[in-house]
């Protein structure tokens, strides 16, 4: 699996750095739309959005997003208030150890 995932990363051009990896699972088809980008912004996760927007223009949109402040973001928060999105964060896991 990290072989896969460092040439996935290679074909991607960010090869020996941090990559982020936002998806989106389609549960009436199965499908998955994923984007990699080099950085881990609200800019990043906004353009990903306007993808999934995008591609699904018919249907609301539920998100069920983790507890990073990138899905808290003002312009992110602006943006879904202004689209057919609806979001969920879920609650930060328990450490253990």
């Amino acid at each position: 699996m990290l072989r896969a995932r460092s040439v996935l990363l290679a074909a991607e051009g960010i090869a020996n750095r941090r990559a982020t990896l936002f998806t989106a699972f389609d549960v009436a088809t199965g499908t998955v739309t994923g984007r990699v980008y080099a950085r881990h912004r609200h800019q990043e996760f906004l353009a990903f959005l306007k993808v999934i927007a995008q591609r699904y223009p018919d249907i609301e949109i539920h998100l069920v997003l983790d507890n990073y402040r990138t899905h808290k973001h003002p312009v992110v928060k602006q943006w879904l208030a202004t689209t057919r999105a609806s979001s969920s964060i879920s609650p930060r896991p328990a450490r253990v150890g």
